[in-house]
Protein backbone atom coordinates (compact mmCIF):
# COMPACT_ATOMS: atom_id res chain seq x y z
CA UNK A 1 0.00 0.00 0.00
CA UNK A 2 0.81 3.68 -0.39
CA UNK A 3 1.94 5.82 2.69
CA UNK A 4 0.31 9.41 2.54
CA UNK A 5 2.20 10.11 5.74
CA UNK A 6 5.11 8.93 7.37
CA UNK A 7 6.52 10.61 10.73
CA UNK A 8 10.10 10.34 11.73
CA UNK A 9 11.80 10.88 15.34
CA UNK A 10 9.36 14.00 15.20
CA UNK A 11 10.42 16.50 18.17
CA UNK A 12 8.53 20.11 19.15
CA UNK A 13 10.33 21.97 21.79
CA UNK A 14 9.34 25.18 22.09
CA UNK A 15 10.08 27.95 24.98
CA UNK A 16 13.20 25.63 25.69
CA UNK A 17 10.55 22.89 27.19
CA UNK A 18 10.51 19.51 24.55
CA UNK A 19 7.07 18.52 24.62
CA UNK A 20 6.64 16.19 21.77
CA UNK A 21 9.90 13.81 21.15
CA UNK A 22 10.83 10.58 19.33
CA UNK A 23 7.11 10.10 17.89
CA UNK A 24 7.46 7.87 14.90
CA UNK A 25 4.75 6.35 12.66
CA UNK A 26 3.08 5.98 9.34
CA UNK A 27 -0.40 5.96 7.69
CA UNK A 28 -1.09 4.20 4.46
CA UNK A 29 -3.94 4.80 2.23
CA UNK A 30 -6.96 3.97 3.64
CA UNK A 31 -6.08 3.95 7.14
CA UNK A 32 -7.96 5.98 9.56
CA UNK A 33 -5.67 7.18 12.40
CA UNK A 34 -7.54 8.58 15.96
CA UNK A 35 -5.20 10.74 18.02
CA UNK A 36 -6.76 10.44 22.06
CA UNK A 37 -5.71 11.31 25.02
CA UNK A 38 -6.30 13.79 28.08
CA UNK A 39 -6.35 17.43 28.23
CA UNK A 40 -2.68 18.86 27.90
CA UNK A 41 -1.09 15.60 26.57
CA UNK A 42 0.17 17.23 23.19
CA UNK A 43 -2.53 16.24 20.44
CA UNK A 44 -2.98 19.75 18.69
CA UNK A 45 0.95 20.70 18.76
CA UNK A 46 1.60 17.19 16.92
CA UNK A 47 -1.12 18.29 14.39
CA UNK A 48 0.48 21.41 14.14
CA UNK A 49 3.66 20.29 13.85
CA UNK A 50 2.23 17.41 10.88
CA UNK A 51 0.24 20.94 9.33
CA UNK A 52 4.25 22.76 9.64
CA UNK A 53 2.35 24.96 11.65
CA UNK A 54 5.07 24.85 14.54
CA UNK A 55 8.95 24.56 14.20
CA UNK A 56 9.94 20.88 15.09
CA UNK A 57 12.86 18.46 14.36
CA UNK A 58 12.50 14.75 12.65
CA UNK A 59 10.80 14.46 9.17
CA UNK A 60 7.37 14.64 7.98
CA UNK A 61 6.66 13.30 4.53
CA UNK A 62 3.34 13.98 2.88
CA UNK A 63 2.25 11.99 0.09
CA UNK A 64 2.74 14.58 -2.88
CA UNK A 65 -1.76 15.33 -3.47
CA UNK A 66 -2.74 14.81 -0.21
CA UNK A 67 -4.94 17.75 1.29
CA UNK A 68 -6.01 17.94 4.67
CA UNK A 69 -7.87 20.44 6.81
CA UNK A 70 -7.77 21.69 9.95
CA UNK A 71 -10.74 23.32 12.11
CA UNK A 72 -9.51 24.03 15.41
CA UNK A 73 -12.59 24.60 18.11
Amino acid sequence: MEKILEVKNLAVELEGKRLIHDINFSVEHGESVAVIGPNGAGKTLLLKSLLGLVPHEGEISWAPGTRMGYVPQ
